[in-house]
């Protein structure tokens, strides 16, 4: 077993190729296997960081844990859809997707460097 972080930047990096498929393929067939693929990749560690983000705090910490990260989830989707709508509109789809892929790949190697304690990467192993 490879523990809940090690999992999740995995699946991260995986949807990372699939985002840049899309955002340079002009064939429909490989932009629907790209949007998929990259869907199920990124929707795979969403309930790894859950689980993993419940373990390492206390029963009595776990609401206000699970509302912050509903917070900061939504706050930054907000945001991402005014400067991705901007930059849409005025340097197209590829523009926003590399950029996407970049902020992904940035957040990703945060994620793994914040957390690679070894407290925190045992997280998910069966000992």
């Amino acid at each position: 077993m490879i523990g809940s972080i090690r999992a999740i930047v995995l699946v991260q990096f995986l949807s990372i190729p699939f985002m840049l498929v899309l955002a340079f393929t002009t064939s429909i067939y490989w932009a629907v296997a790209a949007f998929f693929c990259r869907a199920l990749f990124m929707n795979m560690g969403w309930p790894l960081a859950n689980h993993m983000a419940m373990e390492v705090v206390e029963e009595r910490e776990q609401p206000a844990t699970n509302a912050l990260r509903s917070l900061a989830w939504n706050i930054s989707w907000m945001f991402s859809a005014i400067v991705g709508g901007y930059q849409i509109e005025h340097f197209g789809f590829t523009s926003s997707i590399v950029t996407t892929s970049i902020l992904y790949v940035i957040a990703n190697v945060m994620y793994f460097f914040f957390l690679r304690s070894p407290k925190y990467l045992a997280i998910g192993l069966n000992k």
